[in-house]
């Protein structure tokens, strides 16, 4: 895990904001080994941890007058969570959830921010449902989204808000552990990505 603090904010040192971006530097699939041709990609499964960083690189240059937070989950093997939830693994290639919510966890019991951010090559099945020009998005804060829509169209690296279902969160439910790291449910498609835990 890398963190980086941004205090560009002198009045406070409380945190407006964090970031966290996953970053398995290669995504094999590990026991559950992806095939040669769905291989071809992974090394860009660290995107997440890129882009976080590049924000906090572009605020300490630009000299932003915020107090800003970024973590960067570079994985190990390691069974365990942050929060102290088990975790029924089904699929060890779907480690998306379980490395965006040990930052998650980590972000908010350390440095409390009034948001979190979390940045991440979190499903290819997202492409189904805006295409593969455009981000999908998943918020409980419209004024956040809003303001981060147009900020994207400015930009021209659009966004798309999708939405959260509790029926995302059910597909996740486990007999044996606090939840499961996918879902046999195949038809909520790239909602399923956004019922992980918060």
């Amino acid at each position: 895990m890398i963190v980086v603090e941004y205090q560009g904010d002198k009045t406070t040192s409380e945190y407006q904001t964090a970031f966290v971006g996953k970053g398995i530097t290669f995504d094999s699939g590990g026991y559950c080994l992806k095939s040669s041709s769905r291989q071809l990609g992974m090394k860009f499964d660290m995107s997440g941890a890129a882009i976080v960083l590049s924000v906090i690189s572009a605020l300490a240059e630009q000299e932003v007058a915020a107090n800003v937070l970024v973590i960067a989950m570079l994985t190990e093997s390691v069974v365990k969570s942050h929060a102290g939830w088990y975790v029924e693994i089904n699929n060890t290639d779907a480690e998306r959830y379980l490395v965006l919510a040990d930052g998650i966890s980590y972000a908010k019991q350390t440095y409390h921010p009034a948001t979190i951010n979390d940045v991440a090559t979190l499903t290819s099945s997202v492409k189904n449902a805006v295409g593969v020009n455009i981000s999908g998005m998943f918020s409980n804060n419209e004024k956040l989204v809003k303001n981060f829509t147009k900020v994207t169209e400015n930009t021209l690296e659009p966004v798309w808000w999708l939405p959260i279902q509790l029926e995302n969160y059910d597909n996740l439910t486990s007999e044996i552990a606090n939840f499961k790291d996918v879902t046999t449910n195949r038809g909520y498609g790239v909602g399923n990505g956004g019922g992980g835990p918060k």
